[in-house]
This record gives C-alpha cells, structure tokens and sequence, in this order.
C-alpha cells in the first residue's frame, strides 16, 4: 500500500520484487558519510589488520580467527584487532572492546586493512564506508552489496564465500606490498567520498 519505498541497494529492490513489489514504487539511496569526520593518512601504516563485528557468526568472527592463524605463519609481526564485545578470544587477536567514535575514527586510521568476513547478505555495512573513507582498503567475501562498495583489485579485494586460504593471500599481499597498499588506500578514500558521501545521500532523500 505504500507510495514510495526507499532500500540502501540495488539487492535489497530485487529482493523486493522477487516477492511482489512493484518495483516502480522503490527508489535506491545508499548509505553515506561525511568524510570530513574521517582520518585520512596517505602513508604506510602499521601492519594492524581491523575486524569490527563482535561475536558473531553471520559477521564472519570465526573466519577473522582462522585468517588471523594463517597469516601470523607467514607475518608474525602483523597485529589483528577486534573491536565490540567477545566471550570467545583468540590468542592471535587484541580485543579492545567497546570503543567510543573518537577512538575507533584513530584506530580505523592506523590500520593497514580492514576485513569484513560476513557470511550472510550485507545490506549496506557502513564498517566498509568508514574504512574506505579512512584510506584503510577493505578484504571481504562477495555476499550481499559488498562487491558493490569494493572494486576488486583497486579499493579492496572481494573474494569468494568462506574462502580463507584466499583471503589470507589476499591480506599477505596489502600487508607487505607498500606501493599496492598506496594505491588502494588513495582510490578507496576516492571512491567513497565522491560515491558515498553524506551530503549526496541527503540531496537524494530531498529529491
């Protein structure tokens, strides 16, 4: 019955409509940000690997260990971080728990990488956007928008479902190749601040 209905991607209308709506009646906004709010330092960084989901088993925690097992093998020196709230901890991951805005906005922005180990269909995480926009390239599994957000090969590297000897290479790859991390780092922050920004987000909602 309604007018209009406004979704964050093109995923969430073709779910709408495969179930009977009339796809005239969606209209896509996708989430955005305010880049200004977001750090953004174009040099190499520490070799810290971010994971920002809590414990849970859609968003992929028990994948982050696993990757976080493999790549300590091969880069031991690398630092992997959770943020949110965990029963479950690995001795290869730092948990910070909760942290406020100003303290997440200054991890996000040290980082070399961000993973998004999702497992189920990502409507829209803004954890991509705010990494994207800190110049912290985003390692994920091609479920939901993701694959949207991430330009495989240029902003992050999006690979298949569960895959974690790929991810892991993928990851080893940003980890100890400084011209590649540059290059990705540049383009996401890019990407996200002419794509995905806070003031075209609103525009859309006024049109």
């Amino acid at each position: 019955k309604a007018d209009l209905i406004v979704v964050l991607s093109p995923l969430m209308k073709n779910i709408l409509v495969s179930n009977g709506v009339d796809r005239n009646k969606i209209s896509i906004i996708p989430n955005g940000i305010d880049c200004s709010k977001f750090i953004y330092n174009s040099k190499v960084r520490e070799k810290i690997v971010l994971y920002m989901g809590g414990e849970n088993e859609l968003k992929g925690y028990d994948l982050f260990i696993k990757l976080a097992e493999n790549i300590k093998v091969f880069l031991p020196e690398t630092r992997f971080i959770a943020t949110g709230k965990f029963k479950t901890r690995s001795k290869y991951i730092e948990y910070t728990g909760l942290l406020d805005r100003k303290d997440l906005t200054k991890l996000i922005s040290i980082a070399r990488l961000t993973i998004v180990p999702s497992i189920w269909n990502e409507p829209f995480p803004l954890v991509a956007l705010e990494s994207m926009a800190s110049g912290a390239p985003v390692l994920a599994f091609d479920v939901g928008i993701l694959k949207e957000i991430i330009k495989n090969g240029e902003t992050g590297f999006v690979v298949e479902p569960k895959d974690v000897k790929d991810a892991s290479r993928k990851a080893i790859a940003l980890l100890t190749d400084d011209d590649l991390f540059l290059m990705m780092s540049d383009k996401a922050r890019r990407s996200v601040c002419e794509n995905y920004s806070e003031d075209k987000r609103i525009f859309a909602i006024e049109d």
